[in-house]
C-alpha cells in the first residue's frame, strides 16, 4: 500500500516538479513507514514460528506426562484414537488395543 503510495507521489511530481517541495517530507514519512511495515511483518512471522516451536515441544512435554502416567497402568497414549467431528467441532476419544 505504502509503494503504490510513493509511486503515485512520484508520478505527481514528475508532472509537476513545483510540488516536489511540499510533498518531499511526505515522501520520507511514507518510505519509513514502509520500512516499518516491513519489519513489523518479519517480526510476526519470527513470533509466529517460534509460538509453533513452542506449542510443539508443549504437546510433546504433555504426550510425554500423559504416557508416564498410563504406563503406571499399563497403557499408552498410542491406544487412543482421537477423532474430529467437522460439523459439530466435538471430539471423539476411542480405546484402540
Amino acid at each position: 500500500m505504502t509503494q503504490k503510495a510513493c509511486a503515485d507521489l512520484e508520478k505527481a511530481i514528475q508532472l509537476d516538479p513545483a510540488i516536489e517541495p511540499k510533498y518531499r517530507d511526505r515522501m520520507c514519512k511514507l518510505k519509513k513507514l514502509g520500512m516499518f511495515v516491513a519489519r513489523c511483518n518479519a517480526h510476526i512471522s519470527t513470533a509466529e514460528k517460534e509460538f509453533e516451536r513452542e506449542k510443539d515441544e508443549m504437546i510433546g512435554k504433555l504426550k510425554d506426562l500423559g504416557n508416564t502416567l498410563l504406563g503406571k497402568v499399563g497403557l499408552s497414549l498410542d491406544n487412543f484414537k482421537v477423532n474430529k467431528d467437522e460439523t459439530t467441532g466435538s471430539y471423539n476419544i476411542q480405546f484402540q488395543n
